[in-house]
């Protein structure tokens, strides 16, 4: 047996080695111990006592005691004798670390997966673990390997060998345990993607590092679904049948395992990083230029369906079901995966690795930089890092390219997303879909912090959407920027119509103070704000201390300062299945920046007649020249100024009922032409003054009430032309 390596882990390591202080006699010491002359006329002495040193010895030979370190030191006050020594022992970390189990295990009697450790250089403390041999499908296209324990550690790198035929790499791990990498994981020999399944739960350590030539994925379910079978976690498998795609993902325990990522997760670009488990934190950083990242818990006793749409991955959870779901492995019944504060309390490993997490004195779940609480329930997306699909070059990869946060809570606390592009951005989703349409997971809460930034910017292009949904409450008080740009040989203006949209919304409640930049000389970006209910409120909305565990609030609450400093060629929608209300503003204005675009207000929009409108009399609505749209069952407003933009008003149900209403422009430097109103009611129109007149021209005028109209007093006219004034009730 060569046991050099373990002389040279223990050299490396001579910061974990412990002191032993055992007494044993020394008259006759052996020839081995006996030391050299260190310097000229230093010749010491020997204690009648020295320190024994323990070493285990393992039965397949005798390890060689290495004295080089256990040189003595002369001690003045014992006339040049040897002083007393704390002489140093192998802890007993380091002796399990070389004779228990090694940190890779294949399973035996599985899959024939062979694990070779590759001897390093004298001068190289780095050690490999190449992975070979595995089970084939019939197709030759997927390779399976399994193992009883899959741990990586600092400077180990595990290397999977694939060939040009095999799509898919395919592990699992059976043993019970979580997976602990803090190492390299690579895939040589192929282009081939890497799926890794360990129900127990997968942790990943601040060296963790990928080196894979197409997609990683990750996943603590129980199976991995194919048309024709499944590949489980634990059991029995007919590889032979797995042919194809995967397809599916099995969740069928009541408590899947954790996935903690605090590494750096790089793929190649145009290629997707997937991570699906029970409860889910990122503090590290995840990248795939041009490709997608996908984050996503699952609740237990639920299957993810998985279907490609050209490049992009679209998730669809369903409850298991007879039919196509995986039967449950008896072996997972006596599986109880550990949470993330028993991981990071109980397990050794995962202590010694973890930093971007901890347990505090409340044995609550902390992020280490902020103190920050976070719940670990089951379901819950924690994102703390840095998620980036951002790709420079000329491509149609970014215009492709998309990150997906899902989960039943989801929290972005300090994180920095990235989909920009040079020709084009990447779209963002977190916690669901817009308007909470799609097949994809929907959060019941999502919660964005006030350090979160989000950006789906292009240079030459479109800029990209950004959807934040949640079921009963979103809360967001970060930043997005969303911009896009028309150059030479890129796109028009008329082809950004699905393009640079941000939607903020919830079914339930919206809590909203952050800022959105969707700013352009050239491109319009969209702003939509829609929940159960919208109220817009004076100053700053407080931050609770543990927003996705405390009680939601009871009404939703948007900031005036907030989207009064959104960029002014913003189209900005409010949307409320029932009511709108501006409460009563300290300064009486609510003054949007838009000179180009349309604002819009749009109650009762589910259409179930029960959604008004309610602008409080004492406040007025502004805006530099951008149109406002204002719908709902019932209209009641004060003053509107528009300098210029259209006004459109339209009860669907009752009454219209506004102060002074004026679209008239004065602009004297340029030809300005008055806005249209138009005012629509199925029932009175009551208002005070209307003005629509213009330097140049008067806009036009319509009012159509089904019973009453009473105004104060009409203006459209203009220098060049009047406009038309049209009443009818």
């Amino acid at each position: 047996m060569n046991y050099a390596p373990i002389f040279n882990e223990v050299r490396s390591q001579k910061s974990e080695v412990r002191s032993c202080f055992c007494k044993g006699d020394l008259s006759n010491p052996p020839k081995k111990f006996r030391l050299k002359r260190q310097r000229r006329g230093f010749r010491p002495n020997y204690f009648d006592k020295i320190y024994l040193i323990l070493i285990a010895v393992p039965l397949s030979g005798l390890w060689v005691l290495d004295t080089a370190a256990l040189l003595p030191f002369h001690d003045n006050e014992n006339n040049g004798r040897l002083g007393k020594i704390p002489w140093k022992i192998f802890s007993p970390k380091i002796a399990s670390a070389q004779t228990s189990t090694p940190p890779i295990v294949a399973e035996e009697n599985s899959t024939n997966t062979v694990v070779t450790p590759v001897t390093p250089s004298p001068d190289s403390s780095t050690t490999r673990f190449d992975i070979t041999g595995g089970k084939q499908s019939q197709d030759n296209t997927n390779l399976f390997h399994s193992f009883e324990r899959f741990n990586v550690g600092e400077n180990q790198i595990v290397n999977f060998i694939s060939n040009p035929n095999i799509k898919n790499i395919l592990t699992r791990v059976t043993g019970g345990d979580a997976s602990v990498i803090n190492g390299l994981i690579q895939v040589t020999g192929g282009n081939s993607n890497l799926l890794i399944m360990n129900s127990a739960g997968i942790i990943f350590g601040a060296n963790a590092r990928l080196d894979v030539p197409a997609s990683f994925v990750v996943t603590t379910g129980s199976g991995i679904g194919f048309d024709s079978g499944w590949f489980n976690s634990i059991g029995e498998n007919n590889y032979d049948i797995l042919t194809g795609s995967p397809s599916a993902f099995s969740f069928p325990m009541t408590n899947p395992g954790v996935i903690l990522n605090e590494g750096e997760l790089t793929v190649e670009a145009g290629e997707s990083v997937t991570l699906l488990g029970g409860t889910i934190i990122n503090t590290g950083k995840i990248s795939a230029p041009g490709g997608e990242i996908t984050i996503s818990t699952v609740p237990g006793e639920n299957l993810v369906r998985i279907s490609q749409e050209g490049r992009l991955l679209n998730l669809e959870i369903a409850t298991e079901d007879g039919e196509s779901s995986n039967d449950l492995p008896e072996e997972l019944n006596s599986l109880n995966p550990l949470s993330i504060p028993e991981l990071l309390t109980g397990n050794s490993e995962v202590m010694e690795i973890a930093t971007g997490v901890r347990v505090n004195d409340n044995n609550e779940v902390v992020l280490t930089g902020s103190n920050q609480v976070i719940p670990t329930d089951l379901g819950t997306t924690i994102v703390s890092g840095s998620l980036d699909i951002s790709f420079a070059e000329n491509s149609e990869l970014a215009n492709t390219s998309r990150i997906n946060i899902f989960g039943e809570k989801v929290g972005l606390f300090n994180a920095k997303l990235n989909a920009s592009g040079l020709y084009g951005s990447g779209n963002i989703r977190i916690g669901g879909d817009s308007q909470g349409l799609g097949t994809v997971p929907r959060a019941t809460r999502t919660y964005v912090d006030e350090n979160t930034e989000i950006f789906a910017t292009s240079v030459r292009g479109e800029g990209g959407n950004i959807v934040i949904w949640s079921d009963e409450e979103t809360s967001f008080f970060g930043k997005i920027e969303a911009i896009g740009r028309i150059e030479e040989q890129s796109i028009s203006a008329e082809q950004n119509s699905s393009k640079n949209l941000v939607e903020v919304s919830s079914q339930g409640n919206l809590i909203f103070d952050g800022s959105v930049n969707l700013g352009s000389p050239d491109l319009l970006g969209s702003l939509s704000f829609k929940a159960e209910n919208i109220n817009i409120v004076d100053g700053n909305i407080e931050v609770a201390d543990n927003p996705l565990r405390g009680e939601r609030l009871t009404e939703s609450q948007i900031s005036k300062s907030s989207i009064e400093n959104i960029s002014d060629s913003t189209n900005i929608t409010f949307q409320a299945s029932d009511n709108i209300t501006v409460n009563n503003l300290s300064e009486t204005q609510l003054s949007f920046a838009q000179t180009k675009g349309e604002i819009s207000f749009v109650a009762d929009s589910d259409e179930n007649g029960l959604g008004s409108l309610t602008i409080d009399s004492e406040n007025t609505i502004n805006t530099q020249g951008a149109a406002v749209n204002i719908s709902g069952t019932t209209i009641n407003t004060g003053d509107i100024n528009t300098a210029g933009g259209e006004l459109n008003i339209t009860s669907t149900e009752g009454f219209v009922m506004t102060n002074n209403l004026s679209t008239a422009n004065s602009n004297t430097t340029v030809e300005s032409n008055g806005g249209e109103i138009n005012i629509t009611a199925q029932g009175d129109i009551t208002t005070g003054e209307i003005d629509a007149s213009g330097d140049s021209r008067g806009g036009n005028i319509t009012m159509n009430a089904a019973t009453n109209i009473d105004t104060e007093s009409i203006h459209a006219e203009g220098k060049q032309s009047g406009g038309n004034i049209n009443i009818k009730a």
